[in-house]
């Protein structure tokens, strides 16, 4: 095979465009020339920053608004909101009208999973996330800085992040968070 013939397959090889059988016979009668290896580290390093190249492409929004309509399709809600009814409720000492529904306590991975639920009005206390925290809005509304969550919203929070939510009607929500996130001020004007 001539040096142009072997560069060509070992591009269509880098690109993984070459089927099964191809890509086989590579694999057995080149892969361990050195010529070969040699090229196939310049091309693989090419089609790695090829992603990089392309321009972003905005989402039409009838395209996100599917998405987003698939995803609720196959949404969670409905289990968390069953396994939620089959959970003992205790009271959260902290807020007034509070009450928690352990679910799941995972000591080594410092975190915990529950219900948490709210039947009026009420703030929760600001407080420091030391992992990444997950709420799903089973029922109600959650307000988090400016924005309003309702039924089926998801919220993910990062290391570090900051917060004081509230409902303005109650709610029912599923937590997941850090057994070492940090309460920074207790809520105090809960109706």
């Amino acid at each position: 095979m001539n040096s142009e013939d072997l560069s060509e397959l070992v591009s269509l090889y880098a690109l993984n465009t070459l089927d099964a059988a191809e890509a086989s016979m590579v694999e057995s009668d080149y892969a361990q020339l050195a010529e070969f290896q040699l090229e196939l580290a310049e091309y693989e390093s090419v089609v790695a920053m090829l992603a990089y190249t392309a321009p972003p492409v905005p989402l039409a929004s009838e395209v996100k608004d599917r998405l987003f309509a698939r995803i609720a399709s196959e949404d969670k809600t409905t289990d968390l909101l069953q396994q939620a009814q089959n959970v003992t409720w205790e009271a959260y000492a902290p807020t007034p009208g509070v009450e928690l529904g352990i679910l799941k306590i995972d000591p080594q991975q410092r975190e915990v999973q529950c219900f948490v639920r709210s039947l009026g009005k009420v703030k929760f206390p600001q407080h420091r996330h030391a992992g990444e925290e997950e709420i799903v809005v089973l029922d109600g509304d959650l307000v988090i800085g400016e924005n309003i969550y309702k039924s089926g919203d998801r919220i993910s929070s990062l290391p570090g992040t900051v917060h004081q939510p509230e409902t303005l009607h109650g709610c029912t929500l599923f937590l997941r968070t850090s057994l070492d996130d940090e309460i920074l001020s207790p809520s105090v004007d809960n109706l």
